[in-house]
This record gives C-alpha cells, structure tokens and sequence, in this order.
C-alpha cells in the first residue's frame, strides 16, 4: 500500500510540474493543456476514493471481528454495532429457539424453561425495537 501511494504521489507531483512548466513557457503549440488539469484532478478524485475505501474496509474489518467475538462468546440475538453506519444483525425467535435448545441439550444440568422462555421474550422485544428502524 506504501509504495502505490508512493508512486500516486510521483505522478502527481509529475504532472504538476508538467503543467506548471508548459503554462510558464507558455508555448502555444501545446493543445491539451486542459486535459493535463483535467488528469490532474482525477489522481487527486482516485487518491481521495483510495483513501475512503481504505477507511471504509477497516470499518468493516472491524465489524466483522465483533461479529466473531460475540458469536465465538455465545451471545446471540439482536446484535447493533455502531460505527459511522449502523449495522444490526438480528435472528429469528425460531434460531434463537433452536440455539437455546441445543445450549439446553449440551447443559442438562442448567436446564431452565424459565430462562429460556424469558430470554426469548427479551429477544422478541428486541427483535421488535430493530425491526421498526
């Protein structure tokens, strides 16, 4: 990523010494001087869209680090992460269903329908509050 920002770097810097050269010597026989501000100002766009999609990657690198982190924990659900956008991930009460029975299943000892169908209503509320966003 260094070294083609480097030689972005180079070829603007080329240009505008080209340009600035020809409009110094001013030679008449030059027609395209137009299009060489023309180039010029589209490295400046690319470099300004090289620089958002590199912020915009990360953003979503991270995001979907925290989606590992929660699954990887085992909190499932309605998951929100906030960033510049707002990503939210919800599952259905037929998943979140499935998902405590089997926790349910491998836990026999901490089996407990009580929580099991309060953790489903907090779900549905949540799934609820998303939905209307």
């Amino acid at each position: 990523m260094v070294e083609l920002e480097a030689v972005s770097d180079a070829a603007v810097e080329t240009l505008q010494r080209t340009f600035n050269d020809a409009i110094d010597n001013m030679i008449p026989k030059m027609p395209n001087l137009a299009d060489m501000s023309d180039k010029l100002n589209d490295l400046r766009l690319r470099q300004t869209r090289r620089v958002e999609t590199r912020r915009a990657s990360s953003r979503v690198t991270g995001l979907v680090r925290s989606l590992h982190d929660v699954v990887s924990n085992g909190n499932f659900g309605a998951m929100i992460w906030k960033t510049d956008d707002i990503l939210s991930i919800s599952m259905t009460r037929l998943d979140a269903l499935r998902v405590l029975a089997l926790r349910a299943w491998r836990n026999r000892r901490s089996f407990n329908l009580l929580d099991m169908s309060a953790r489903l209503g907090i779900l549905g509320i949540m799934l609820s509050i998303t939905s209307l966003n």
